[in-house]
């Protein structure tokens, strides 16, 4: 398993596989995809792979980072509810760009549909489990999250984000999949 750089956090507190963790600022590189969310995000990750493979203005080269990141856009239901983490038609699929590079170092994505975003810091209440990502995966891992977020009092925002670590060909049992919930405040 190759090692690339991943996003710096600080866990707040842990309990088992749960972690609350307060992530810094960082930029992203993101795109919108359509479809259910294995196929959104193949599509997604094949457009900003080519961003970062020298699909830019200036062709260069930017190192690969984990995780690759899907959030769905919008809830017509007003809530994060655990049937909706993957069954969604409009997803947004970023990857964190390398910690060295300031926004304004970074060249400009050929693809219209790709763009540069600075993402203020923020926390999340984060669930890692390994396997292959399936919708079963994810609506299991999600109802473990949303019950611990209840028993804890937390106050969580927003969609949740899914996060995969991990190339395709990994053995599911060695992958590390994770799922966030945003924390207001």
């Amino acid at each position: 398993m190759s090692r690339v750089e991943e996003p710096s956090y600080t866990v707040i507190e842990s309990h088992g596989r749960i972690d609350v963790r307060q992530y810094g600022p960082m930029i992203v590189a993101e795109t919108q995809a359509t479809g259910g969310q294995k196929d959104a995000i193949s599509q997604g990750f094949r457009s900003l792979a080519a961003y970062i493979f020298g699909g830019n203005a200036s062709a260069q080269k930017i190192a690969m980072t984990a995780p690759v990141i899907q959030q769905a856009l919008g809830n017509p239901h007003g809530s994060a509810k655990a049937e909706h983490a993957v069954r969604r038609e409009s997803w947004r699929i970023r990857f964190v760009t390398p910690q060295a590079h300031a926004l304004e170092a970074l060249p400009a994505p050929l693809d219209p549909a790709a763009k540069l975003v600075r993402l203020a810091a923020r926390r999340y209440v984060a669930i890692r489990f390994s396997g292959s990502g399936t919708e079963g995966d994810i609506r299991q891992h999600h109802d473990i999250l949303r019950n611990h977020v209840l028993k804890q009092g937390l106050d969580a925002t927003g969609e949740p984000v899914l996060a995969f670590y991990n190339p395709p060909w990994t053995l599911p049992l060695l992958r590390r999949n994770e799922i966030w919930l945003e924390l207001a405040g």
